[in-house]
């Protein structure tokens, strides 16, 4: 390979990938979790102005910046300050919490010592190889829980190696105002590209802010560009000068993604997030005037590999084997999909699927075909009534719907269910079997959804959001709703919301002052609320709060400090533990989507459903709505009756589910997503958890 000036294929002198006019200058600060090593802080010369934040996630085996100093200078010279902070490597670390810890509180500290010349509202994170694999978990402690990238943010993942501490279910709530380019080389035998492909297919973004990119080796005589796993890096690394790789191939790309993403350009979003357009695919010329092989640009990545690699999808360090759906077809085979929607309407034909999914369930089971199926009379048994659905548009966010569910031809006015949905889960059909059930019983359900990517550290917006979508519904729809009966129901961030959710409603509106209950599900933080407003809870509402022993997604201690803490009498709530089941080919998996139906992909409807929600939301409302007796004994029980959770077809029982007055943690912290002692917990230090 030639080196140095004698290379063939120039830099180009504007435009992307083309240097930028700032001089940069490279600070440091001690490694805060990494004795004798530096955190170094790469930036314009001029300090006085804040420049977007690039947080740079290096790959195994170098811990200084000099190995990517061409790419990290390119970054700095446009007009960013680019963080590198490095890790142990070779720390004896198999879970790698150790290394992803050293790396963000690299990060974090950086940030903190030079606020002065960064812009934490623009935020971009880039990563090669085991960084690469990191970026995911980097960028979404950065976005969600520090509250970063309001302005912008983006990702540049290349040749990414296994991601930890990134879960699928963190992957579908991906802040959506995120961009993503993913980058594989074809000559690449250290990563598989599948992690590449994993990360790019189910992080779940609009389609139209993501790419896949490919990059290819060419040669003439005497000069070979190799697309391999060393593409991103200098020249050290590479055995010569930088190259038409890095040039068009890198430079261009993660240069106009981030003039895009934090400038606007538009000229820029032709380069980074188009699909193949001339200028996008090409990589410069050799001296011949022959164009280098061209990129190749997708936004449908192709999963299979061009050679073996040392670090395969199937290696069991790999995290992601047994979690993505991209590569489990069992899993793919089970989702719904809804391109055959013919003449029928948008509700006829999601209604239509559930009644089919039920019907399914509802047949004789085999060995290989464990099916329990819905209960058929009493607590937790489909009502008489149809469903009406009525819409109206969402005053606090253009283009949403506040949807009424009511039953067809019941007399009215009947009690409302205000229903509190998932984070982003704004679209009612992920709860739809749940909805259908409930008016089936003879309530009117409201839908209030609310801007689940919003930046809102104390969340005051999507509260008022969710709240005003009730009041508008309620007003408009005052002939079929009974005010004085009122029932709340939630999951994960909208069951952390109800405690203030019900107060505004009970208090403020004066609603429910006949009957109300609350039955939260999985709940997530609670915010405008305190000690002092739940203790002050009124003692008339009704609650059951139920958490899930397969999820990983929310700290149980959450719902045990509103249990624990809530102003309602202790005869008055109970808790639930539903618990997880299986048989030889089947399971029933009691997770954090165990409320949602099958428009899910994570979820399905079936006996955890109709024993340990259905059946328990029935004895609630009829206990709380009309003071029934055997309302009242199912859902503030504790006996068999209450923990009954349906029967195997080879006459097994359904593991019981627990139901208590004492709730106690069972996990770490670190089993959850989201830990009790959290900065984004305003409870953390305001509630009790244990008794």
């Amino acid at each position: 390979m030639a080196q140095g000036a004698d290379w063939p294929v120039p830099r180009p002198l504007s435009g992307f990938g083309a240097s930028g006019h700032y001089r940069v200058v490279r600070d440091s600060i001690p490694s805060p979790q990494w004795s004798g090593k530096y955190v170094y802080v790469f930036h314009p010369a001029d300090t006085l102005a804040k420049y977007p934040l690039i947080l740079f996630c290096h790959g195994m085996g170098e811990v200084e910046p000099a190995l990517y100093g061409p790419l990290i200078a390119n970054l700095a010279s446009r007009g960013h300050t680019v963080v590198f902070s490095p890790y142990k490597s070779f720390a004896g670390d198999p879970r790698q919490r150790k290394k992803y810890r050293i790396l963000t509180a690299g990060f974090e500290a950086a940030v903190q010592r030079f606020g002065r010349c960064i812009d934490t509202t623009r935020i971009g994170v880039v990563g090669h190889s085991y960084g690469g694999g990191a970026v995911p978990a980097v960028a979404w402690h950065c976005l969600v829980e520090n509250q970063w990238g309001a302005n912008g943010a983006f990702l540049y993942v290349m040749s990414p190696w296994f991601s930890y501490f990134i879960t699928q279910d963190q992957l579908e709530a991906f802040p959506p105002r995120t961009f993503l380019v993913a980058q594989v080389y074809h000559d690449d035998r250290i990563n598989d590209r599948r992690m590449a492909v994993d990360i790019f297919n189910n992080i779940d973004i609009p389609d139209t802010q993501k790419v896949f990119v490919e990059l290819f080796s060419d040669s003439i005589r005497g000069y070979v560009l190799s697309a391999d796993n060393a593409t991103p890096t200098g020249p050290a690394d590479k055995n010569g000068a930088e190259n038409a790789l890095d040039f068009y191939g890198v430079y261009k790309f993660v240069d106009a993604l981030a003039d895009y993403v934090f400038r606007g350009n538009p000229e820029a979003k032709k380069i980074a997030l188009d699909t193949g357009t001339a200028d996008q695919r090409f990589m410069g010329a050799w001296p011949d005037k022959r164009p280098v092989r061209e990129c190749a640009v997708t936004r449908s990545p192709d999963a299979r590999t061009s050679g073996p690699c040392l670090n395969e999808w199937e290696n069991p360090l790999n995290p992601r084997r047994d979690e993505s759906p991209t590569f489990m077809p069992e899993k793919r085979a089970n989702r719904f999909h809804h391109g055959r929607k013919t003449i029928h309407s948008y509700w006829e034909f999601e209604k239509a699927k559930v009644r089919e999914r039920r019907a399914h369930r509802a047949m004789p089971c085999d060995s290989s075909l464990c099916i329990i199926p819905p209960i058929e009379q009493g607590f937790g048994a489909l009502g008489p009534w149809q469903m009406n659905v009525d819409s109206l548009p969402q005053p606090l966010w253009r283009g949403r719907w506040v949807h009424v569910f009511s039953p067809a031809g019941a007399p009215g006015p009947r009690p409302a269910i205000l229903f509190c949905h998932g984070y982003s889960s704004s679209r009612p059909e992920h709860y739809l079997p749940l909805i259908m059930h409930m008016v089936s019983k003879g309530y009117v359900v409201i839908f209030s959804p609310y801007q689940f990517a919003a930046v809102d550290p104390k969340e005051v917006k999507k509260y008022a959001t969710m709240e005003t979508g009730f009041e508008i519904a309620i007003d408009n729809f005052h002939a079929l709703i009974d005010t004085t009966r009122i029932g709340f129901v939630g999951h994960s961030f909208g069951a952390g919301s109800i405690p203030a959710v019900a107060l505004w409603a009970l208090v403020d509106k004066n609603w429910g002052n006949a009957a109300a209950f609350l039955y939260l599900m999985a709940p997530w933080y609670s915010y405008e609320v305190d000690r002092i407003k739940l203790r002050l809870f009124p003692q008339r509402v009704k609650m059951i709060t139920e958490v899930f022993a397969d999820d990983h997604v929310c700290d149980h201690r959450m719902a045990i400090s509103l249990f624990n803490t809530i102003g309602i009498p202790a005869s008055e709530k109970n808790f639930i533990l539903v618990n997880s089941d299986s048989l030889p080919g089947c399971r029933l998996k009691a997770d954090h989507n165990t409320p949602k139906g099958p428009f899910d992909p994570r979820a399905e409807e079936d006996a955890l459903d109709y024993y340990g929600v259905y059946r328990l939301f029935d004895a609630l409302a009829a206990y709380a709505f009309d003071n029934d007796p055997a309302g009242k004994a199912l859902a503030m029980g504790r006996d068999g009756t209450t923990r009954f959770m349906g029967t195997w077809s080879n006459g097994k029982p359904v593991t019981p589910l627990v139901a208590t007055g004492n709730p106690q943690p069972d996990q770490p912290e670190d089993f959850y997503v989201f830990g009790w002692h959290s900065r984004l917990n305003p409870l953390a230090n305001e509630v009790i958890v244990d008794k």
